[in-house]
């Protein structure tokens, strides 16, 4: 039983609540023996299970197919309540079991009167967002996020090489642009936010800090080269790409383009 959630045990109390609390019930299920429960690891679960399947001679049930990722959307307004006939090899006929109603479920199917299959249906998966496609949702935000990327390893590696023309000053400014720069990197290619698929204010919101990250990391990297080349030679520029700072307000990235509410 996987146990937990996003965002949580980060403090220190939460882990003393969570553990105090399982503790008598641990206590309680080991205590007549008939079975045994303990808090594990990942490996300590696939470790046990691939045990249970070697002493039990079994192998375990496999599933093939086209899957899909979590996307976001509408349910079908109709219920898939009719049989689903599937022609496949050998001529056999697969039947539901049970009605079906929501696109996000399953159904039960029936091979040969014995042998059990599930088949997820998804039949809108083509009208909504997927994780995994580049250019199914909000490409613009995907390949700016890999411009920043390379901006900011572009500053890194020229701030490393001017640390000794810069001063104490000047070195702290640097850094601390690219470690507030990184962060935001980081927060960005989070699930939420690299793939696109959150909702219009959310994604304006990331938006604008990818704006933020590409003018830190820019702003670190003019600073740098000017200092290699000299403050009296010339002073380094970029060529800067803008983004209205009322996005949050004004505009949603969508698809490839800018559009307004």
């Amino acid at each position: 039983m996987v146990h937990g959630d996003d965002f949580r045990f980060n403090m220190i109390e939460e882990w003393h609540q969570h553990h105090d609390n399982f503790l008598p019930l641990f206590e309680e299920i080991n205590r007549n023996g008939l079975a045994e429960i303990r808090f594990g690891t990942f490996s300590d679960y696939f470790t046990a299970l691939e045990k249970w399947y070697a002493d039990n001679g079994k192998q375990p049930a496999t599933l093939s197919g086209d899957f899909f990722p979590y996307k976001p959307g509408t349910p079908l307004q109709r219920g898939l309540n009719k049989s689903v006939e599937i022609s496949v090899q050998h001529n056999i006929t697969w039947r539901p079991v049970q009605p079906y109603t929501k696109p996000d479920r399953f159904a039960a199917v029936l091979v040969d009167g014995s042998h059990f299959l599930v088949i997820f249906f998804c039949e809108w998966c083509a009208l909504g967002d997927i994780w995994s496609g580049y250019f199914s949702t909000r490409p613009f935000i995907k390949r700016r996020e890999r411009s920043v990327h390379n901006i900011i390893r572009a500053a890194g590696i020229v701030a490393a090489q001017a640390r000794s023309e810069m001063s104490v000053e000047q070195e702290n400014e640097v850094k601390d642009k690219l470690q507030r720069a990184r962060r935001i990197l980081s927060l960005i290619q989070h699930h939420d936010a690299i793939t696109g698929t959150s909702r219009r204010h959310v994604m304006a919101d990331y938006s604008i800090l990818l704006y933020n990250a590409s003018s830190l990391a820019r702003s670190a990297f003019e600073l740098a080269s000017t200092s290699i080349a000299g403050s009296n030679v010339y002073t380094v520029r970029l060529k800067y790409w803008t983004l209205p700072l009322a996005l949050s307000k004004k505009f949603c990235f969508s698809s490839n383009f800018l559009q307004k509410k």
